[in-house]
């Protein structure tokens, strides 16, 4: 009998979004006892990684509304392309199209509405679906009677008949039924909130106008049309009511005083000579878009839970400890896999699923665990990895590759994929116990290489992200697994904008920061992972090089000298320092050091420009006094 169409974003619009929702769409469903009765909520433009606004509250909606709610997800990409250019993060003329072209074609009517919207027919125990059966063809609207914030906060979502009731009952005993008329083509004011078509009138006339790209007059926009179609516009005002949950309180995008986000008035209501819009005959709605679609049904809110209990086997013992006191950095690089995979199927959980994501990482345990959730999630899209990361110096070599991944190169992952996972993990590679007894990497050149390759590729992207957004493209999501209180933390945090996710996670998430590549470019700090990054180690490398051991007193020194040498201003005074730290052979050494690291961490520029020092020095010797 009748589709009712609402929309809406999982953000924070007006006052008490959630309660306002919830309250709304059970008293709606409560109204409707047709087979063939529908709600369908457009949730437009809701980020990728989190759930739609109606996921959010599913558990404070009745059983009923849950029974009738269809979902329609309008992902960020698919709004880009039929936004039409509008500076909202939500167009309503579109989300009701999307609505009306995918409602169910049994119904006779289609209600648009939104949810903080309450009805009392004036028959207590009468649905919706019975108050419309019998009405003439044509075009209803209904005054809309404002119910103050604190009134509808004091109700029962959960309890839609008692909420009714209230309403009904407040109305008239608290003076809030009051009807604010307009003229013969919207007959009251605020007419958006109770739109009654019949649902072949509103595609003969190409659904809502998609070229009203502000807010305000969409509605008015509707009425006019309709008008122009039936030569009236009707109420049922002797069968129901519609309150309205006011939430002014909190200012929106559209409700600050003094400030215009309206479409021209004259332009679509006052100037309109036709119900139709021939230019849009054809495009109303996205047609060809395929637009995801669910019901919130158990198998479908807690699919995760689901999805992972069959992956995981369970912890054997009720806790795990893991230390943080001392010097534990770097063992983050070393953790649970089965600890950390719930944070990261928690960020993938919502992803489209046919989108591809990108995995760059050497732990397979990991991306097996992502293909098999994914794969439980009845997601379609591909998993591609980087194959020069994942079997670096012949590791995974006799392990077997989930089939739904494909190898690809760094370039094509970053053109085909939407979303990016960095593992950090090195549980592959040499490792050691240091003095905490905490495992870290090793120095060596395959941990080095590992780390230079991953950071590498990080930065690449970065810069392709930052083209990307020079010409508007959406920018998309990057997740880094194993990143917390290691060399990789404040480099990727300097790139992307991520959330201070909790240690236990080990997992950060962002997009890349617009900020990030202005003025000197990041330095990922590589030297540890080849040399190491304590006093002792860099005493050691020195010993190595200049073939004779120093002590750690003899490193410091000479230390202090290079430090005072990079700081000093006065020239004389810099080079009186420089001649007594060549002199030394802990100095000579320490200046190898710092060549040697400069090179490793990818700023030959300071390599080379210490190295041409030297060697000017050397060539014409520079004595004191």
């Amino acid at each position: 009998m009748v589709s009712v169409i609402t929309y809406g974003r999982n953000d924070s619009y007006g006052y008490n979004l959630a309660k306002r929702a919830a309250l709304s769409i059970n008293c709606i469903a409560h109204l409707l006892d047709d087979r063939d009765d529908e709600i369908i909520f457009v949730d437009c433009n809701t980020p990728n990684d989190i759930p739609t606004f109606p996921e959010s509250i599913a558990d404070t909606l009745t059983t009923k509304a849950k029974q009738l709610l269809r979902v329609l997800r309008v992902r960020p990409d698919q709004y880009e392309r039929g936004k039409n250019g509008s500076k909202f993060k939500v167009l309503e003329p579109l989300c009701r199209n999307i609505a009306i072209r995918r409602s169910n074609p049994a119904n006779r009517w289609i209600l648009n509405t939104n949810t903080d919207m309450v009805f009392t027919p004036l028959q207590p125990n009468t649905s919706l679906s019975r108050l419309v059966a019998d009405l003439s063809d044509g075009f209803y609207e209904l005054p809309r009677f404002e119910m103050p914030e604190s009134l509808w906060e004091s109700t029962d979502r959960m309890n839609p008949a008692e909420t009714i009731d209230h309403f009904r009952l407040w109305g008239l005993r608290l003076h809030i039924n009051e009807v604010i008329t307009a003229g013969k083509e919207i007959l009251f004011d605020g007419p958006g909130d109770f739109q009654l078509c019949l649902r072949s009138q509103l595609i003969d006339i190409h659904g809502m106008n998609e070229q009203m790209v502000l807010g305000w007059h969409v509605d008015s926009n509707l009425c006019k049309r309709m008008w122009l179609l039936n030569g009236e516009t009707r109420t049922i005002l002797d069968r129901m009511y519609a309150f309205h949950c006011d939430h002014t309180r909190i200012q929106t995008v559209y409700h600050v005083a003094g400030k215009s986000t309206a479409n021209s008035i004259d332009d679509f209501f006052t100037n309109v000579k036709t119900p139709y819009i021939p230019e849009q005959a054809f495009c109303w709605g996205m047609p060809e878009e395929p637009v995801e679609e669910f019901r919130l049904l158990d198998s479908y809110t807690k699919r995760m839970a689901i999805v992972l209990e069959g992956i995981l086997p369970g912890m054997q013992q009720p806790l795990s400890h893991i230390a943080i006191a001392g010097n534990a950095f770097d063992a983050s690089l070393y953790y649970d896999d089965q600890h950390v995979f719930p944070y990261l199927a928690d960020i993938i959980v919502n992803s489209p699923p046919s989108s591809n994501v990108g995995y760059l990482g050497n732990n397979l345990a990991m991306l097996q665990m992502l293909a098999d959730f994914r794969k439980g999630l009845g997601h379609l899209g591909i998993i591609s990895y980087m194959e020069d990361l994942l079997l670096l110096e012949g590791t995974n070599r006799n392990l077997h590759v989930p089939e739904t991944c494909c190898p690809l190169n760094e370039e094509d992952i970053y053109r085909t994929c939407e979303t990016f996972v960095f593992d950090f993990g090195m549980k592959n590679f040499p490792s050691r116990i240091n003095y905490d007894g905490f495992r870290v990497p090793e120095h060596c050149r395959i941990v080095g290489e590992f780390a230079r390759m991953i950071s590498r590729t990080i930065k690449h992207y970065a810069e392709r992200e930052q083209q990307a957004l020079q010409k508007g493209v959406l920018l998309r999501p990057f997740i880094f697994v194993g990143c917390h209180n290691t060399w990789f933390d404040q480099y990727v945090q300097s790139l992307f904008g991520c959330a201070l996710t909790p240690t236990s996670t080990y997992v950060r998430h962002g997009f890349f920061r617009v900020d990030a590549l202005e003025g000197s470019p990041p330095v990922m700090t590589l030297h540890p992972y080849f040399i190491g990054d304590m006093v002792e180690e860099f005493v050691g490398w020195i010993s190595a090089r200049i073939g004779k051991p120093i002590s750690v007193r003899e490193f410091i020194a000479a230390d202090v000298l290079y430090k005072m040498f990079t700081t000093e201003k006065d020239k004389k005074k810099a080079l009186d320092v420089f001649e007594t730290l060549i002199n030394l052979e802990a100095g000579q050494g320490l200046l190898a050091l710092e060549i040697e690291i400069a090179e490793i961490n990818g700023v030959p520029d300071l390599a080379e420009g210490l190295r041409r020092f030297i060697a000017n020095y050397q060539k014409r010797a520079y004595r004191n006094g």
